[in-house]
C-alpha cells in the first residue's frame, strides 16, 4: 500500500476522455444506442452475452411433423379404365377385318371338304349279281333294315321316317318273306330274277342292279315310294304301322304290309288303306287314298250322344228349346205361355241309325233319324191345346276326334 494516500489503494484516474467525468455527456437521442464503454467491465453484460451464448448453443431437437397420410392406388378406376381399353381395341380389330382387312386370295391353297360323321353303315357290296340279291332278301327276312338299306341306294326321294326297325318289324310280320330263290336263268349283270313266298303265295319278281367302280355289284334301289291322301280328312292323325306322317309329302318303304290308322277310338281307316309292297319292281310311287271310317265304338259314342242330348230337349219346358230340334217357333207370342209347353216323343228315332262321316270335313260325324213329336200348351186366356204327333227329318252332328264319349257335343238341324 502507498502511504500518503488515505483509504487504501485508488483506481487510477482515467485520462480526460469524452467519457470521463470530466466530459460533458451529450444527450443522446431517440434512436440513438449509448456508447459502449471503453473502460470499466460490464459484467452484467458479459453475463448477458454469456447466456445467450449457452441458450444459442445447446441443442434442440428438430419437431417432427406427422406424415401425411398417403391416399390408396384408385384400384377401380385403374380396373375401369383397362376394360374400357381393352373393348375398344377389340371393337376396333373386329371392324377392321370385317370391312377393312384386305382379302388376299392364295391360289395355291386347296379347301378340302370334310365329310361329316354318320350313323349309315358302310355300303354292302357283292362280287355276283346273285349274291347280292340274296344278301338283301336275308337282311329282310332276318329283319336287318340298316344293312338292307346300304347295299344301294333309295329308290326315291321321299322320307325315310317309315325306314326303321320298329316300322319294318311290323310290316315283315304282316306280310312275311319267305322261300327266297335267286334264279340264274334269264340273268343279267343288271337285272337278276327271284322267286319267293309273300305270306304264303308265290311271287316272283325282277331286281335291278348296278357295278360299282369298283367291279362290284349293288342294288339298283333298296325302297319304293309311297304317297298317301286323306280327302277331307286333313285334321285326321295318320299313323302307318303306328309311325305318325304328314298326308302332304312321300314316304320310302321297304317291301312288306303297311297298316294304315288313326289311333283314335271313334275314328279308323279302312282295310283298303293298308299298303302292300311285294318287292322293288314298281317305277312309280304307290298312290294311296286312306278312307277314314267310323268304328263301332264310334258309332255307338254318337248314338248315345244324340240320344242323350233329345231326351234333354224333350223335357224342356219350351215352345222352342234352344240348340233343339224340337221347335215350335210360329206359335210362341201367340197368347200361348210359353213355360206351359210339354214334348213327348212318340217313336223310337234310334232304330235304324247309321252314322257316317261328313265329306266335307270326316272328322266330324253325322246320324239322320225320324223325330215324331207330339207337344201340348196352355194359353194365356186358359185354353188348353193338345197337339196332334208331328214326323220330322233330324240330324244330330259331333266332332268324332276326341276320345272321351262323354266329352261329345252334338249339334242339331232339321231338315
Amino acid at each position: 500500500m502507498t502511504q500518503g494516500q488515505p483509504g487504501g489503494w485508488q483506481p487510477p484516474v482515467p485520462p480526460d476522455t469524452p467519457t470521463s467525468p470530466t466530459t460533458p455527456v451529450r444527450p443522446l437521442t431517440d434512436n440513438e444506442a449509448p456508447p459502449l464503454s471503453t473502460g470499466a467491465f460490464d459484467a452484467i453484460g458479459m453475463q448477458s452475452a454469456l447466456t445467450r451464448s449457452r441458450d444459442q448453443s445447446r441443442f434442440v431437437a428438430p419437431v417432427i411433423e406427422d406424415e401425411a397420410t398417403k391416399r390408396p392406388l384408385p384400384f377401380k378406376a385403374l380396373l375401369w379404365g383397362a376394360v374400357s381399353l381393352l373393348t375398344l381395341g377389340v371393337t376396333i380389330g373386329v371392324v377392321y377385318v370385317n370391312y377393312f382387312r384386305p382379302v388376299v386370295i392364295d391360289p395355291d391353297t386347296i379347301v378340302r371338304p370334310t365329310s361329316a360323321p354318320s350313323n349309315e353303315p358302310p355300303p354292302v357290296t357283292s362280287q355276283t349279281p346273285e349274291e347280292i340279291v340274296q344278301e338283301y332278301f336275308t337282311a329282310l327276312s332276318t329283319g336287318q333294315v340298316r344293312r338292307a338299306l346300304a347295299m344301294g341306294p333309295t329308290g326315291g326321294t321321299g322320307s325315310r321316317a317309315l325306314l326303321t326297325s320298329r316300322v319294318f318289324n311290323q310290316a315283315r310280320e304282316g306280310l312275311p318273306i319267305t322261300d327266297v330263290e335267286v334264279l340264274t336263268e334269264g340273268a343279267t349283270p343288271t337285272e337278276v330274277p327271284v322267286r319267293y313266298h309273300l305270306d304264303g303265295q308265290p311271287h316272283e319278281t325282277t331286281m335291278l342292279l348296278t357295278l360299282t367302280d369298283a367291279g362290284e355289284y349293288q342294288l339298283a334301289r333298296t325302297t319304293v315310294t309311297a304317297e298317301f291322301s286323306v280327302p277331307g280328312g286333313q285334321r285326321i292323325p295318320l299313323r302307318v304301322n303306328g309311325q305318325a306322317i304328314d298326308s302332304d309329302q312321300p314316304y320310302e318303304v321297304l317291301p312288306g304290309r303297311y297298316e294304315v290308322t288313326t289311333g283314335l277310338p271313334f275314328i279308323d281307316y279302312s282295310d283298303s288303306s293298308d299298303l302292300e309292297v311285294p318287292g322293288l319292281g314298281r317305277d312309280v310311287p304307290y298312290s294311296v287314298n286312306v278312307v277314314p271310317e267310323l268304328t263301332t265304338v264310334g258309332e255307338e259314342a254318337l248314338i248315345d250322344a244324340a240320344r242323350t242330348s233329345l231326351n234333354a230337349c224333350i223335357a224342356q219346358r219350351s215352345m222352342a228349346p234352344d240348340g233343339c230340334p224340337n221347335r215350335a217357333g210360329s206359335r210362341a207370342g201367340q197368347g200361348v205361355v210359353d213355360s206351359s209347353a210339354q214334348w213327348r216323343l212318340t217313336n223310337n228315332p234310334w232304330a235304324e241309325a247309321s252314322p257316317t262321316l261328313t265329306a266335307a270335313d270326316q272328322g266330324v260325324a253325322l246320324v239322320r233319324v225320324p223325330m215324331t213329336t207330339q207337344l201340348s200348351f196352355d194359353y194365356a186366356d186358359g185354353g188348353r191345346s193338345e197337339g196332334r204327333p208331328v214326323t220330322s227329318r233330324v240330324e244330330a252332328r259331333a266332332d268324332l276326334l276326341g276320345t272321351d264319349p262323354d266329352a261329345i257335343e252334338v249339334n242339331w238341324s232339321v231338315g
